[in-house]
C-alpha cells in the first residue's frame, strides 16, 4: 500500500527502481504496436465489411483467420529468422536513465530489435481485431439506420463513417480493452524472443534467479494494470453512449 516494494535479491536494487527501467521498453512496444495494429484493422474491417462478397476479401478472411492461428513465439520466431537471414543484426542501446527521456525515446526507433518486436506484435494483434471489426461493421450493415442513411443520398463509405463507425466505437472500446489486458503477455514473450530488457526478461530473469520481491512487484504490477484498463473502458463506454449505467 505504501509503494515499498522492497529490493532485489540479485543486486539490491529497489524494486520499484527495476519496473520502472523495464517499463521503458514494454509500454512503448506495446503502444507502438497497438496503434499500428488498430489502424490497420479499422481499415481492413471497413474493406471487408463494404466488399465482403469479393472473391478478394473471402481470400483475405481466409488468410486472417490463418494467421491467427499461428502462435506468438512462432510468428515472433519466423520474423527473428527472415530478418537475420537477410544480413540484419540485432542490436540494442538501454535507456541512459537521465533526465532527458524524450532523446531515450526516440533512440528506441532507431533501434532494429525494437522495431521487430513492434512488427511482431502488429501481426499478432491485426488478424484478431480485422476479423471482430469486419464482424461488428457487418452487424451495423444490416441495420435499419444504414439503409436511411443510403436513401439519403450517402454512399457505402460515407454511412460506414458517419454512422456505423460510431455504433460500432462502444464494441470497439471494450474490443480494446480486452486486447490491451491480453497484450501484457504478448510484449512479454516477444521480449525474451528478441532479447529485450523489458518487463518479460526482467520477469524471466527473475523467475530463474529466485528474485521473489522483483516477481511480487510486478505482478502486482500487472494486476493493477489490469484493473485501471478495465476501469476506464467503463468510463469511456459511458461516455459514449450513456444509455449505459456508468461504473
Amino acid at each position: 500500500l505504501s509503494g515499498q516494494l522492497g529490493h532485489s535479491l540479485r543486486d539490491f536494487t529497489p524494486v520499484t527502481q527495476k519496473i520502472a527501467q523495464a517499463l521503458h521498453y514494454s509500454a512503448w512496444i506495446g503502444f507502438t504496436g497497438l496503434i499500428l495494429a488498430s489502424l490497420i484493422s479499422y481499415f481492413i474491417g471497413k474493406a471487408l465489411a463494404l466488399h465482403s462478397r469479393s472473391r478478394w476479401a473471402t481470400a483475405l478472411r481466409q488468410g486472417l483467420y490463418l494467421l491467427d492461428s499461428v502462435p506468438g513465439f512462432l510468428l515472433a520466431l519466423l520474423i527473428l529468422y527472415f530478418f537475420l537471414r537477410m544480413g540484419g543484426t540485432l542490436t540494442y542501446l538501454l535507456p541512459t536513465g537521465n533526465a532527458n527521456y524524450i532523446m531515450d525515446t526516440l533512440s528506441l526507433f532507431s533501434q532494429n530489435s525494437f522495431l521487430l518486436s513492434c512488427l511482431s506484435l502488429a501481426l499478432l494483434l491485426t488478424p484478431y481485431l480485422s476479423l471482430q471489426l469486419y464482424h461488428q461493421f457487418s452487424f451495423e450493415k444490416s441495420a435499419l439506420y444504414m439503409r436511411t442513411a443510403r436513401a439519403k443520398g450517402l454512399s457505402k463509405s460515407q454511412a460506414f463513417q458517419q454512422h456505423a463507425f460510431r455504433n460500432a466505437l462502444v464494441h470497439m472500446v471494450t474490443l480494446l480493452s480486452e486486447v490491451i489486458i491480453g497484450l501484457v503477455a504478448g510484449i512479454l514473450l516477444i521480449e525474451v524472443t528478441f532479447s529485450l530488457p523489458g518487463l518479460g526478461s526482467l520477469l524471466t530473469q527473475s523467475i530463474l534467479t529466485a528474485d521473489y520481491p522483483v516477481i511480487i512487484g510486478i505482478t502486482l504490477f500487472l494486476l493493477c494494470f489490469r484493473v485501471l484498463v478495465v476501469y476506464l473502458a467503463e468510463v469511456i463506454v459511458f461516455r459514449i453512449d450513456p444509455r449505459i449505467t456508468a461504473p
